[in-house]
């Protein structure tokens, strides 16, 4: 019983410490300026959820998934990239136009040629024509249209201009499969991040467009499933999740640097086990954490309640705190746990670095899988209102995801511990860890 006692007063003093600190206040202030900016604090007014009306021109539109769809659509948009050689892609999630030099043109005419059957060297002369008539005025009645759909262009009493291969079509039997994976080298060629790969590519040609039924089907699953607060709180989950991915390692690492000045001596005595000591500290942070959201969720769900008012609707007035606790606990887990273990260990804020350099690798790699980005990302994606079947049918992998991610936090709280240990018995200081890296790097090796 007293042991208990002396843990609860130890995490109330470690919360009290977290509370005092602005690098926290810092932190939540920032997390509720992004839900107002994100309109998910409270929800913008065209978000209210309601039943699509029958007779509309557009109910929105849809990844497709029909290969003769896909396949002559980026087809048609690699060709014209290829004769321009200015291709538009999002390496880390930043625009970029690139053009490629001349043997990237060749090896991306390759491609061209096992997708068309057209020659490599007509599909570069085709692209060397366009460079050189760039800036060219052409009359219309100078154009003279083919069979095939090229056209020659001609002027009175000049001789005969190249030929210009206008498009080209899919040759015989290349298979969907095929196509991907050449579509896969083209987007290398490019750099990474371009319109022909992987999501990107079923994301950006033959989109279909959503059906009546389909936009009602979906309505039914928020009304069934979510009970409306439920799609509220996935959108809210992944504007937030977002930013606690990287947010939380800053009020860590600042707890943890101040132990220098305020508890050093504490710290080191091994009067409190280490594991301990360290487990009130990481629940004080993540608790300090869960504070901001979980009054924010309790907001909104009262918000709710005023909202769908005189629907009939019973809405799940838990949904926001289970998908706090479910979707964003995780994250919060790992990024203050990354501040913990690796202040421990250096005694430097280096952990801000390294969560920072994760949480923009993370972020940018999700950027062609917004809606149902779960498999690896430390901050799932579902930047949708509604999409509940999407939802449900990766809801298997979202579980795998947020376990795995538990676990790798509690694997960095296990390490946080040890290194605790080894510092207590006088091994394991910064310096010396800085001074082993130091004799391991050039200048060692002029010693010999």
């Amino acid at each position: 019983m007293g042991a208990r006692v002396i843990t609860m007063t130890l995490f109330f003093i470690e919360l009290k410490r977290v509370l005092r600190s602005i690098t926290f206040w810092m932190m939540a202030v920032l997390l509720v300026v992004v839900g107002i900016s994100q309109g998910v604090f409270p929800p913008e007014e065209g978000d209210t959820i309601k039943p699509p009306q029958p007779g509309l021109e557009s109910y929105g539109s849809k990844a497709g998934s029909d290969p003769d769809k896909i396949m002559p659509e980026a087809l048609d948009s690699l060709y014209l990239d290829f004769r321009a050689n200015s291709y538009v892609a999002y390496p880390m999630g930043f625009y970029k136009n690139v053009h490629l030099n001349e043997r990237e043109r060749e090896r991306m005419a390759w491609v061209l040629s096992e997708l068309t059957g057209v020659s490599e060297a007509e599909l570069l002369a085709a692209g060397e024509i366009e460079e050189q008539g760039r800036g060219v005025t052409i009359q219309t009645e100078d154009l003279e249209r083919n069979e095939d759909g090229s056209f020659v262009v001609q002027s009175d009493g000049s001789p005969e201009r190249p030929k210009v291969l206008e498009n080209v079509t899919l040759a015989e039997g290349v298979s969907y499969e095929a196509f991907l994976a050449l579509m896969q080298q083209a987007d290398r060629i490019i750099g990474g991040g371009s319109s022909y790969s992987g999501d990107y590519l079923l994301g950006s040609f033959g989109r279909e467009p959503v059906t009546y039924e389909e936009a009602l089907a979906d309505y039914e699953l928020m009304l069934e499933k979510d009970r409306y607060t439920g799609a509220h709180a996935r959108l809210f989950c992944d504007y937030m999740g977002i930013f606690l991915a990287v947010l939380p390692v800053f009020p860590a690492v600042a707890l943890m640097l101040a132990d220098k000045r305020d508890i050093r001596p504490v710290l080191y005595s091994r009067s409190v086990a280490a594991w301990k000591l360290l487990l009130c500290r990481w629940m004080a942070l993540v608790t300090a954490t869960l504070l901001p959201l979980l009054l924010m969720g309790g907001l909104l769900t009262g918000f709710h309640c005023m909202q769908y008012s005189g629907t009939g609707v019973a809405l799940d007035l838990l949904a926001y705190f289970k998908y706090i606790l479910g979707w964003l606990l995780p994250t919060i887990l790992v990024s203050s746990g990354m501040g913990i273990f690796l202040t421990a260990l250096t005694g430097t804020p280096a952990a801000i670095a390294l969560q920072g350099i994760w949480w923009f690798m993370d972020t940018m790699g999700n950027v062609g899988a917004l809606t149902g980005g779960y498999r690896v990302s430390l901050a799932p994606r579902h930047n949708a209102l509604g999409r509940t079947q999407v939802f449900l049918d990766g809801f298997g992998v979202l579980v795998q995801n947020r376990v795995g991610y538990t676990l790798l936090a509690l694997a960095l709280f296990g390490l946080a511990v040890w290194v605790l240990g080894q510092k207590r018995r006088g091994r394991l200081e910064g310096a010396r860890i800085a001074q082993r890296l130091l004799d391991l790097g050039p200048n060692r090796w002029r010693k010999h």
